[in-house]
């Protein structure tokens, strides 16, 4: 009985569609990000841990975050200096803890715990990669779209995430991040390896991203977005 549908993701919209067998117009709307004015670029001065893995997340299965420590010993092995720091709190926090301890890798690995957004900023722009190795959990549930990737970018964080079909609005493979298969902790031990390799293909990537999500997901773009869509359904006009 809505007026209007809006989803912040294009699979959400392919999902919206097979549940009203497509009787029902969705729009894409995400939400936004203080791209401008928060969410921004270290100084020039400051320098970034090369090797530093960020992952900010609820510590949930969808998260995927074992895959993260399980692709840590074959990072190891060729960057000896890698460190993960893993902001965010949740009922796996225990069970991932554990497994650090077992893979031999507790002592790169760092919980922080929850964190204020005013300091997660600051560690996206000192991060030298963030990951987000999303998976679909035993119960189907998923990510609807990823905003700290959007986070990420606009701190100039270069980005590697799984392939889920939500995370691909934000990463597109080459061009904004890298993607590697969900679930495939090989693939991500790659594909982290290939950015710490190639510091000139982070920095590209970094760049390409910020700008990506400055023109669609700043707050003042989506703002006026669903400015344009609450008045065309309080007009009547859809």
């Amino acid at each position: 009985k809505a007026s209007g549908v809006t989803v912040v993701s294009h699979a959400m919209r392919r999902d919206v569609a097979a549940m009203t067998d497509n009787q029902v117009d969705s729009q894409v709307l995400s939400m936004g990000v203080a791209l401008r004015n928060v969410f921004t670029p270290p100084l020039p001065q400051d320098m970034r841990d090369r090797y530093r893995i960020l992952f900010v997340g609820r510590l949930v299965e969808k998260k995927g975050v074992d895959v993260l420590l399980r692709a840590l010993p074959i990072v190891r092995e060729n960057f000896p200096a890698v460190l993960v720091t893993i902001i965010g709190d949740g009922p796996e926090l225990s069970c991932l803890e554990s497994l650090a301890q077992e893979l031999g890798v507790v002592e790169v690995v760092e919980f922080t715990g929850r964190k204020p957004n005013a300091e997660i900023v600051d560690f996206y722009r000192s991060a030298g990669v963030f990951a987000m190795p999303s998976i679909i959990a035993a119960d189907g549930d998923q990510e609807g779209l990823g905003l700290v990737a959007v986070e990420a970018m606009g701190c100039g964080c270069p980005v590697i995430a799984s392939d889920l079909a939500a995370i691909q609005d934000v990463v597109s493979d080459g061009v904004t991040g890298i993607l590697f298969r969900a679930g495939d902790h090989e693939a991500l031990a790659a594909a982290l390896l290939k950015l710490f390799d190639d510091q000139v293909l982070a920095d590209s990537l970094a760049v390409s991203a910020r700008q990506y999500v400055i023109d669609r997901y700043d707050w003042d773009i989506v703002a006026e977005r669903y400015s344009q869509v609450l008045t065309m359904a309080a007009n009547g006009d859809r």
